[in-house]
């Protein structure tokens, strides 16, 4: 995983692990009903939105209908049957006298009495009587007798300056319409001036006199009163709006709009809208509701922020949410378990193959289950047991024939003998100066010592070369100048590892058969080519007469495993030898081929692994899988 990127070392962990696979399934199940969630849950947002805003509507028109709009019909009717009392049509002469005075204060009373008690809306009623200028405040004060500091009396108020009061100015202008202002309640606002209601206002005039004005009537209405509707109406984070015909705000949650005009994002709704509905507000995020009186026709207006008009939508997603990360994670945990108890048995069984991939074929796995896994165990244990079967009975066997072959040939010299006589025979060409035969000799000592003390051994190419090198050495005191021999070999490739006497046997092969039967100088090569699955790839090649191509072909299929039939030809048997033995100790990816044609001289090529173990008890006999 050197030199990957970190895309693909997470794919390539992916796709090498069965339990990360597992896992990724699991997730992308888990994705899918999040998508799921997701898609149902703005699906039922937009129904519980638009459910949400029928009932609100609903409740919004009842309210404005039977709390809002009765009143305002309430207060026309009061003042109606106030002003059809007898005494604003009788003769004004009675008025000087005491007892009828009396009397008129009295009626005047049971009359705004009437008013103020009828209605628990009523903050307070005043009436301005013009024929004896007088005005009469009916509240809380006057209606138990309760003495007021801020008025010359508790019931009337003599010659009032009227001018100063909006209400009383805009019932004039009105001419028997209703008129709506702010007003200051009397009596708080002569000591604190404090205390706004909301007024509606009434005059009435005589309607064989037009001007002549008979009495203005007032009632007004506390904001309580608005408050406690919108208690009922709205939650604290939404707002109710009351808004007049000429857009002026008559009551708002927040005071600061109350008798200011309307803000122009809500007039440009209700401009465009019917007497009913609701609308998006985008930029405050916000739901419109509005629901116009059939009385007044004033606008009832109910905003509703959508993180409000949303919250159970929202409390229900979050419940989801945390049940299907509740899921998800017992998921995990049982896919988990369930990968576990998959993989776990799977990893044992492929350690088991990798080591008997390596050579160690006594390993076995034993798991008790019943399932595919415990049958695909059961198989290996099998497998194993067969394979090392045939190799005991069979492959081995010829392995040991064939090296007792080798070692029968090499037993037949005494090497202690032979090499002592060496040894004497270069002390007297060194004490005779022959300096050919001490050198023969010792090539030919160092050669012997080579291939008697690594039997059964891996060596370096580089220790094979230098035993070739010795060997051409001593053949080269014997041709001279018809035998010619070049080494070029890539340095990088002087470790690689091969079977003892591998070199030496294709090098003999090419004097004997490649120089005796021709004329002139014969040329030996010793090179490596490059290898397209990164080995060692060796060539040993002459300038021979070498074999015909068909005959070539031959050995190149017995190199591949075909019937071997004895050879009386050229030293075949030598070939197979070194064959057999590469691939005993690297693999059947490894061994020899040939090439070669009639004049042609031969080729030997020779393909190693590039790197291998080994101990010091011996060469790894394990084989490592080759790139493909």
């Amino acid at each position: 995983m050197i030199g990957m990127s970190h895309r693909d070392k997470m794919i390539y962990v992916l796709r090498s692990r069965l339990k990360y696979k597992l896992l990724l399934v699991c997730l992308l199940i888990y994705v899918l009903q999040c998508g799921m969630i997701v898609y149902s849950y703005q699906n039922a947002a937009q129904d519980i939105k638009a459910e949400m805003i029928d009932q609100n509507m609903k409740l919004l028109n009842q309210a404005n209908r039977n709390y809002f709009s009765n009143v305002i019909l309430e207060i026309n009717r009061l003042m109606e049957r106030a002003f059809v009392e007898s005494i604003f049509w009788e003769n004004n002469s009675l008025a000087n006298e005491d007892k009828d005075y009396i009397n008129e204060n009295a009626k005047i009373d049971q009359i705004l009495s009437s008013i103020y008690s009828y209605g628990s809306y009523a903050d307070s009623v005043y009436l301005y009587f013009n024929r004896n200028r007088h005005l009469y405040i009916m509240d809380e004060f006057s209606h138990k007798d309760i003495p007021s500091a801020g008025a010359q009396n508790t019931f009337a108020i003599e010659n009032p300056d009227l001018n100063k009061y909006t209400w009383y100015k805009g019932a004039l202008q009105s001419r028997g319409n209703l008129y709506l202002s702010e007003n200051l309640n009397i009596r708080e606002s002569a000591n604190t001036g404090t205390g706004k209601l909301l007024n509606f206002s009434k005059s009435l005039f005589n309607p064989l006199k037009k001007d002549e004005l008979i009495s203005v009537i007032s009632i007004n209405i506390g904001y309580e009163y608005f408050d406690r509707l919108a208690r009922e109406l709205c939650k604290p984070e939404e707002k109710l709006v009351i808004v007049s015909g000429d857009g002026t705000v008559i009551y708002s949650t927040d005071s600061r709009e109350i008798f200011h005009p309307a803000d122009e994002a809500l007039l440009a709704k209700l401009k465009t809208a019917k007497t009913s509905g609701h609308a998006d507000m985008p930029g405050r995020q916000s739901v419109l509701l509005f629901n116009q009186s059939e009385s007044s026709g004033w606008y009832m207006v109910k905003e509703i922020p959508n993180r409000v008009l949303m919250e159970d939508v929202r409390r229900n997603a979050a419940t989801n949410v945390i049940l299907l990360i509740g899921i998800f994670v017992i998921s995990i945990i049982l896919m988990l378990f369930i990968a576990i108890r998959t993989t776990n048995p799977i990893k044992t069984i492929a350690y088991a193959m990798e080591k008997f991939e390596e050579g160690n074929g006594k390993l076995q796995t034993y798991l008790h289950r019943i399932d595919e896994i415990g049958k695909l165990n059961r198989s290996f244990n099998k497998m194993t047991d067969k394979i090392n079967y045939l190799i005991n009975s069979e492959y081995k066997a010829k392995i040991d024939e064939k090296q007792a072959r080798l070692e029968a040939l090499q037993a037949q010299i005494n090497p202690h003998f032979l090499n002592n006589t060496l040894q004497i025979v270069s002390g007297i060409a060194v004490e005779h100066q022959i300096d050919s035969i001490e050198k023969i000799s010792g090539a030919l000592s160092t050669i012997l010592r080579y291939s008697l003390s690594r039997n059964n051994e891996l060596v370096t190419l580089s220790q094979e070369l230098n035993n070739v090198e010795q060997y051409l050495f001593i053949q080269k005191f014997r041709y001279e100048d018809r035998l010619d021999y070049r080494v070029d070999i890539d340095p990088s490739l002087l470790g690689c590892h091969m079977p003892v006497l591998t070199l030496q046997p294709l090098v003999e092969n090419a004097i004997k058969h490649g120089m005796e039967s021709r004329m002139g100088t014969g040329i030996i090569r010793i090179y490596n080519e490059t290898d397209e699955r990164g080995g060692c790839l060796l060539v040993v090649e002459d300038n021979g007469t070498g074999i015909s191509a068909a005959e070539a072909d031959k050995w190149n299929r017995k190199f591949g495993g075909e019937a071997r039939e004895e050879n009386s030809g050229w030293n075949g048997r030598g070939l197979l030898n070194i064959h057999d033995r590469i691939r005993y100790y690297f693999g059947e990816e490894f061994g020899l081929w040939v090439e070669s044609g009639s004049g042609q001289g031969f080729k030997v090529m020779i393909r190693l692994p590039g790197q291998i173990n080994t101990s010091a008890d011996g060469p790894d006999t394990g084989r490592e899988a080759w790139p493909e």
